[in-house]
């Protein structure tokens, strides 16, 4: 096959397009590429294309019958039966859902670790907002997920504030405004309540809030740096 004949069947994508096609934050795709998970190709000084068959690998390597980490939310995902009994959607459609949701679940853990034990420092505003933006990603998956592949959420009663790194908990040496902080603190107050229960849109609502609160933070604390220099606010 000619590399003409292979553009025309194999089709190049920006992140972007894989952004809006996925249903997640262009930053998370940004992530994909940089961690290796899925090959890019330069397209210029800032640019990334993929080809439509790397994406499909990457959705098809997903481990979605995996198990989940230890402390973090844990969709239910359907019986082959149920998915055919149930799902109107392509099959393809509803295995790249399920697929998104365990990349999510695997994103939001690795934010979650990545500021574990990690003083507020230089970088503090990046961990926060990637701890945003799997938020975010969590949300957008779940309800995409729960719409084309029937998942369900699967009650959890050992999910608490201690699953959060200590450097966004109330009670640690968190920099900014305290009112933003209070608002991420009642955001997770939520969060823990509602992944007690079954309901997916509740999840996912709870998981963007805590997001939007913290980009809030994020904000904030780029704008004004002067908390680097030892100025605190709980």
């Amino acid at each position: 096959m000619s590399e003409e004949e292979r553009d025309t069947t194999d089709t190049w994508l920006t992140l972007a397009e894989i952004a809006e096609e996925l249903r997640v934050n262009p930053a998370t795709v940004r992530q994909w590429v940089t961690k290796g998970q899925l090959k890019a190709s330069r397209a210029g000084v800032r640019k990334w294309i993929v080809r439509r068959s790397e994406l499909e690998r990457m959705l098809a390597a997903t481990n979605v019958a995996g198990d989940a980490t230890p402390g973090l939310p844990e969709p239910e995902y359907p019986a082959a039966d149920e998915r055919e009994a149930d799902i109107r959607a392509p099959a393809s459609d509803a295995q790249s859902a399920i697929a998104l949701m365990q990349i999510a679940n695997d994103s939001f853990a690795d934010a979650v670790e990545a500021s574990a034990f990690v003083p507020p420092a230089p970088g503090y505003v990046g961990r926060v907002r990637r701890l945003a933006d799997s938020c975010e990603h969590m949300a957008s998956t779940l309800l995409n997920a729960a719409k084309l592949a029937g998942v369900r959420w699967s009650p959890r009663t050992n999910f608490g504030h201690e699953v959060f790194p200590y450097e966004v908990r109330a009670g640690g040496n968190r920099p900014g405004s305290g009112q933003l902080w209070r608002d991420v603190d009642a955001a997770l107050d939520r969060l823990v309540i509602a992944v007690t229960g079954t309901e997916v849109s509740a999840v996912a609502h709870s998981f963007r809030e805590l997001g939007e609160a913290l980009l809030e933070v994020a904000d904030e604390l780029e704008h004004d740096d002067s908390w680097q220099a030892g100025s605190r606010a709980g």
